[in-house]
């Protein structure tokens, strides 16, 4: 078998030569039958080659194919929730306490272990019950963002950001800003965080919130069909921003007017994706809106967004913000 590498594959900045010695995981395809080598590695130390009569299935302490887990822990671990909270089941309280003090080792050796796929699902669940988990999140965090940012999830990251009223959260906050994932990714992580944590997107620096605001315009500008779910986040996200008029500042709300130029560009990209009838995967934002005749047909978001650039606000009524949605769903 001949395995062709390639600079760009590897999960980190490696160089290889022709007596470079390499690890890497086998994918096969089950439809098509064909295998590929993913995330290459060059080992840093000389290894022992053994033939084994009998292969078995190395470090995976938690069986986590599917990430069902996801959904009821969101539910425990909601607006800051965590297993101190008056009125969780002591049983619950206890077996959180367990898990506590392995999760954080688990997470750093399945990352020694090269099981990058556990790394990641790891990482997602310590986010959710950073409450309960605390500075050791926050120390892993801030390596990975420093040293390995390719190995960041964008899916649950936003909850360890909270009300933004720790100290904590918001050196998380700064790391993410000046990490070197991109500029998209940060905008997933902030839309979570500002459907997560009612507290966060009133206490986070405005700024901050209207340069990712540019940022997520800009994407919707160009977006592409095959990108609907990015595209959404980008859409709450902005939907989430426009919570700011209610904050004081003549500046703040010139630059979430109509008249403003960013403003104007995201209406008229929201009437063309519209018209070209462009369909977004199910959203996190559960709204009651009585919709007029001409808009009838067109999704919840679309027309929120729309209302709440012409100053209509008081006509939506959000009723609920799902956790499921993101469950297992492959970022395109």
């Amino acid at each position: 078998m001949t395995v062709a590498f390639f600079e760009n594959n590897f999960l980190f900045d490696e160089e290889v030569n022709g007596n470079t010695r390499v690890t890497f995981e086998i994918f096969t395809n089950e439809r098509t039958g064909k295998s590929r080598a993913t995330n290459p590695l060059v080992d840093d130390e000389h290894i022992k080659i053994y033939w084994a009569d009998v292969a078995i299935k190395g470090y995976m302490p938690y069986d986590l194919k599917k990430l069902s887990v996801m959904y009821p822990l969101h539910k425990v671990y909601a607006n800051g929730r965590s297993s101190k909270t008056p009125g969780c089941p002591e049983h619950f309280r206890h077996f959180v306490e367990q898990l506590v003090k392995s999760l954080p080792q688990d997470t750093v050796m399945a990352f020694k272990h090269n099981n990058v796929e556990l790394f990641k699902k790891l990482l997602r669940i310590m986010c959710v019950m950073v409450t309960d988990v605390g500075q050791l999140l926050y120390d892993l965090l801030k390596t990975v963002l420093e040293k390995k940012p390719k190995l960041i999830d964008d899916t649950d990251l936003g909850c360890a950001l909270g009300d933004y009223d720790t100290p904590q959260q918001q050196q998380l906050l700064m790391q993410i800003h000046s990490s070197e994932i991109n500029s998209i990714q940060k905008i997933c992580v902030l839309n979570k965080a500002a459907w997560k944590s009612d507290g966060f997107i009133l206490n986070v620096p405005p700024i901050l919130l209207l340069q990712y605001l540019q940022s997520a315009i800009d994407y919707l500008k160009n977006r592409t069909r095959n990108k609907s779910s990015r595209v959404l986040k980008c859409l709450e996200f902005i939907f989430a921003t426009f919570r700011l008029r209610g904050k004081n500042g003549n500046d703040l709300k010139k630059a979430l007017s109509l008249n403003h130029g960013k403003i104007q560009e995201l209406y008229d990209t929201l009437e063309d994706m519209i018209s070209e009838n462009y369909e977004l995967p199910p959203s996190r934002i559960e709204l009651k809106i009585k919709k007029s005749t001409e808009y009838s047909k067109i999704s919840d978001l679309y027309y929120a967004l729309l209302i709440c650039i012409t100053g209509g606000e008081d006509e939506i009524r959000i009723t609920g913000v799902r956790d499921d949605v993101d469950e297992d769903l492959s970022m395109d």
